[in-house]
């Protein structure tokens, strides 16, 4: 991806990579709270056939939906999650990816 240069880029956490653009508006989140995000969504509902709906993410997270909803929204779109409804599942994950 590539960013306009301005004499500032060196302060971009997006070009510094420290953080993940996760929706065109201006959420970021550092890569560690997503790979955090992802341990404790794997925890809580691993074994939850149903799934669970965004409320129960950010309950689990402790954000509100103003976080989770975009944060939910990246990990369907890199296939951890995945979205019928209004419900989500997490992903099997292949031996590879563990």
């Amino acid at each position: 991806m590539a960013f306009p240069s301005s004499g500032l880029d060196h302060h971009c956490p997006l070009r510094r990579g420290q953080a993940d653009r996760v929706q065109k508006c201006s959420i970021l989140f550092h890569p560690e709270a997503i790979v955090r995000s992802k341990a404790v969504l794997s925890e809580r509902f691993a074994h939850n056939e149903a799934g669970f709906a965004a409320e129960d993410a950010g309950a689990a997270l402790g954000v509100s939906r103003t976080f989770s909803i975009p944060l939910l929204e990246h990990l369907d779109a890199v296939r951890f999650t995945h979205r019928a409804g209004d419900r989500r599942n997490l992903v099997p994950m292949r031996p590879e990816e563990r």
